[in-house]
């Protein structure tokens, strides 16, 4: 056990004893420089006997190498790779420069990643030990972040050390993190104690206190001062400089060596991950004796283990850098570049070369455009983005300057970096005076800066660049003005939105591929949202039967998912699925989880609306997750008020309330009105289910007024106003439901929407005051709700059908009827729906037997997503590879799902799925 730290090594010896026992878990050890994080990692690692330890460290001077700590951490376990799927191994492979670049996004590497770890894992458990993770490259970051959510099933644990003020490249937050805090007074003293030097209680306590019981400080202050400080004859400085007491402690110890084995520090602090061999050539080039480094080992600053050089301390590394001359680490890092072999390492030779130029160097420039289109090629984007910056200020030439400034913005995009892809992009802008060059990098920033600024900000931006534009390059303009267009909706300015699109599509003619369809996609859109949907429909027809549509292009891929969307709101909903089902498919198989959120949340609506709410949450809760890994963007918060939806309906408020709050959090900011409402019409359903009428007609208040405000006039886009003329009337608001009511008739009649017409019929019967017209009318409002398959609108017609029969005394008729819409509600899953069947069902002296459950509210989400794949007949590798889990996950999940279930097999399993009998 370590001096004063039985909290956190008992933190340690429980993960370790979980991974024994066959579980994995993942644990931050978080604390500032010298406080012992790297100490605890060592006693996990003693601890660990018997299990595959797998260790890495973050280097500064790696952190431009795509993927190198991740390489240096699976290395020991690469003889599993074989037993990858293909598309997985080859990504893999690829990433860590072992075979050949696939492209794809990170993404595939994160699930090869976790995919190995398994592997290995069913051997024998693993644990995975990285250090200073703030210094490790971004790209290996991403990886870890990714898998480090999905270990609690997997016999791997997973130990990161990091710094609490390092930049926010990993989301410690959402991991059981332990604080590393300053030792306690007694362990403090003990340890002075050890160090054999007498040391007068006054001033033990002086140095307790100044370096708030950092025991690296400790020690290191302690041995700068003289025996005449530390016995008391002498003043100590007030207050300690404890900061600089370490860097000069440093500095010291360092400075004490010959002049020569100083330059050999240089040399090692320069490449940290350099070998021997590599740091001999570059000694001989400096006309020095590597071995001269004795000195150093011997003076405790470096170790040589491995085939490498460590210093025993990264502040020690710091020291030996930056506490020589600039010239001295020039020399060094020139020395490097001329003893690294280009044809195996040019990423690690160019920027060694970078490091060494005082100027613009063309040639340097040259050799890290190459780096970085090498780091692009393996979805290493934010260290591409970061070579191409470097690359942009060593260039001569100003329109490669322009050009490798748009290529670090692009890049860093890809990566998710959306502030420096802003800042990049904004450079590249103000660079250059070329029309045609800034319309391409102000489309580059619309894209990705979208949600750093007020979308109609952003509109009118573009739209001047479109003009300035325009008599260069008609197609550029067009795309502009569509892209615009796509930012009105966002900010729901739909007649803006449409007067754009319309003048995009003008300008784009008979071009072909892009301008032309994005043009006339954010031209349906708009038409459609502005309540002209039968034009908007033929728009997206002619879009489809356009042959670039089915080109594999991401762009293209994107105007499928959007009009698929387009059909949700036209109520084509075998059309929709034709293009969402696909496209789903398609993200799954090449391992694309960056563009999976936006195609799941929208098939999760599509299947809410046509009721097959089961697979509706699946899909919206995968969604959630998956936008929680790549974005926080306008896709996550999408997703966010499609789960809330459906859990509104369901009746299930915690989890309601918990993601529409997020979602307005995240929407907010971005100008999204079109989420505002959404999430606003998810709130009034909640309550409107448990007949919490106040509340509901509030929060559906709100839905009309951002609805009203930006002109949505297909009833179908946003479906509130039933809900709100219904709680209107049950607030005895009878005038004001009955203009809304009137508004209804008026779209459903506009667009021809079959669900806006029964939802409006149920509406017109429950305002008759007249009990035979009110039978009639909801009788009718059933039978057009039967006609537009929407079984939720059905079963709340029936129910109100139902009373009215009470109310003119036919009990045997409204029992009927109310006892097939209790089945309906509890087929979807809706309780608080079926709750108030339930209750009418009780007026009629009808005990109602227990309410049954559907699989949706029984399963946790992800148990419903395995459960779901496995009834398709998928094998459990197979859901693995879809659902970007592990095998034993699935196993494990597979053994929950049949015991909440009350099923032995997969063919039970299946059947009860299928049957549509999965309720109890």
């Amino acid at each position: 056990m370590l001096l004063g730290r039985d909290r956190e090594c008992a933190r340690l010896d429980a993960l370790i004893g979980q991974l024994r026992a066959g579980g994995g878990a993942t644990l931050v050890v978080a604390g500032e420089a010298g406080v012992g994080k790297t100490s605890l990692l060592r006693y996990a690692i003693s601890r660990a006997d018997g299990l595959q330890v797998l260790r890495s460290r973050g280097a500064e001077s790696e952190q431009d190498l795509p993927f190198a700590g991740l390489a240096e951490l699976v290395r020991p376990i690469l003889s599993h790779l074989d037993t990858l799927p293909e598309p997985q191994r080859d990504a893999l492979a690829g990433a860590l420069a072992i075979g050949p670049v696939v492209s794809g996004g990170r993404f595939p590497v994160c699930a090869a990643t976790l995919r190995l770890l398994s592997a290995a894992a069913a051997g024998r458990p693993v644990l995975a030990v990285v250090d200073d993770i703030h210094w490790l490259d971004v790209a290996s970051v991403q990886v870890l972040e990714f898998c480090a959510h999905r270990l609690g099933q997997e016999a791997v644990g997973l130990i990161m050390a990091m710094r609490p003020d390092s930049p926010g490249r990993f989301g410690s937050a959402r991991f059981d993190t332990v604080e590393v805090a300053g030792l306690d007074g007694t362990a403090c003293r003990s340890l002075l104690a050890a160090t054999g030097r007498t040391i007068s209680t006054p001033v033990a306590e002086r140095l307790v206190a100044g370096t708030g019981g950092n025991p690296l400080a400790l020690l290191e202050l302690s041995a700068s001062l003289t025996d005449a400080e530390l016995s008391g004859l002498a003043s100590l400085a007030e207050p300690l400089p404890v900061t600089a007491a370490l860097r000069r402690a440093f500095a010291q110890r360092i400075r004490s060596l010959k002049p020569a084995d100083r330059q050999l520090l240089v040399l090692a602090a320069a490449d940290v991950k350099a070998d021997l061999a590599t740091l001999q050539r570059a000694a001989e080039r400096l006309s020095l004796d590597l071995a001269g480094l004795s000195g150093a080992v011997e003076a405790g600053l470096v170790r040589l283990e491995d085939g490498q050089v460590s210093f025993t301390h990264p502040l020690l590394r710091s020291a030996a850098y930056h506490d020589a001359a600039p010239s001295e680490r020039r020399e060094a890092h020139r020395a490097l570049a001329g003893s690294i072999d280009s044809g195996r390492q040019p990423v690690r030779k160019a920027w060694h070369l970078a490091a060494a130029a005082v100027g613009p160097d063309d040639g340097v420039a040259d050799s890290l455009d190459v780096a970085a289109r090498a780091a692009s090629a393996r979805n290493a984007f934010v260290t591409a983005s970061r070579a191409y910056q470097r690359a942009a200020e060593l260039t001569t030439d100003p329109d490669r300057i322009v050009s490798r400034w748009m290529a670090a913005g692009q890049a860093a995009h890809l990566g998710g970096d959306v502030a420096s892809a802003t800042r990049l992009l904004g450079r590249a802008v103000d660079l250059t005076a070329d029309p045609c060059v800034r319309a391409d990098a102000q489309a580059m920033l619309a894209q990705a800066a979208v949600f750093t600024a007020p979308p109609i900000r952003r509109h009118y931006e573009l739209v001047s660049q479109a003009d300035a534009v325009l008599p260069y390059d008609q197609p550029r303009a067009a795309t502009l003005l569509a892209l615009a267009s796509g930012l009105c909706i966002m900010a729901g300015r739909f007649d803006l939105a449409l007067e754009t699109a319309g003048r995009a599509t003008r300008l784009a003619g008979d071009a072909h591929g892009i301008p032309m369809l994005v043009s006339q996609a954010q031209l349906a859109h708009a038409t459609i949202l502005t309540g002209n949907r039968a034009a908007g429909r033929q728009l997206v027809a002619k879009i489809l039967a356009h042959p670039a549509i089915a080109a594999p292009d991401p762009a293209m891929h994107l105007l499928r998912i959007t009009c698929g969307q387009s059909f949700i709101w036209c109520e084509d909903h075998q059309a929709a699925d034709d293009l969402l089902g696909p496209s789903v498919d398609h993200d799954r198989a090449l391992g694309r989880i960056a563009d999976l959120p936006y195609g799941l949340a929208a098939r999760s609506e599509l299947r809410f609306r046509i009721g097959d709410w089961s697979q509706a949450y699946s899909d919206a809760t995968e969604a959630v997750e998956l936008g929680m890994d790549v974005t926080a963007g306008l896709d996550l918060s999408y997703a966010l008020v499609c789960a809330g939806r459906i859990e509104a309906a369901t009746g299930m408020t915690k989890q309601c309330r918990a993601h529409l709050s997020r979602a307005i959090s995240l929407a907010r900011p971005m100008g999204a009105a079109s989420v505002t409402a959404y999430a606003a019409a998810a709130r009034g359903l909640l309550e409107l289910g448990w007949a919490n009428h106040g509340q509901a007609v509030v929060e559906l208040a709100r839905a009309a007024a951002v609805t009203t405000r930006h002109g949505v006039k297909d009833p179908c886009v946003i479906q509130w106003r039933p809900d709100y003329i219904e709680a209107l009337l049950c607030v005895g608001r009878t005038s004001d439901a009955r203009e809304q009511l009137a508004v209804l008739d008026a779209e459903a009649e506009a667009t021809g929407s079959p669900w806006a017409r029964a939802a409006a019929a149920r509406c017109r019967g429950l305002l008759e005051g007249t009990p035979q017209r009110a039978m009639e009318l909801l009788e009718e409002a059933v039978s057009l709700s039967e006609a537009a398959a929407n079984m939720f609108e059905q079963a709340r017609g029936r129910m109100c059908f139902a009373v009215a029969l009470r109310r003119a005394r036919k009990r045997g008729d409204a029992r009927r009827v109310l006892e097939r819409a209790r089945s309906e509600f509890e087929i979807l899953g809706a309780q608080s729906w079926a709750t108030r069947a339930a209750t009418e069902l009780a007026a009629l002296g009808v005990s109602a037997p227990q309410a049954r459950r559907p699989i949706h509210v029984r399963l946790t989400p992800q148990e419903l997503r395995v459960a779901l794949q496995v009834a398709e007949g998928l094998t459990n590798q197979e859901v693995a590879a879809r659902l970007f889990l592990s095998h034993k996950t699935i196993e494990v999940h597979l053994g929950h799902i049949y015991d909440k279930l009350g099923v032995h097999s997969r063919t039970g399993l299946a059947r009860l799925i299928t049957s549509g009998a999965a309720l109890r």
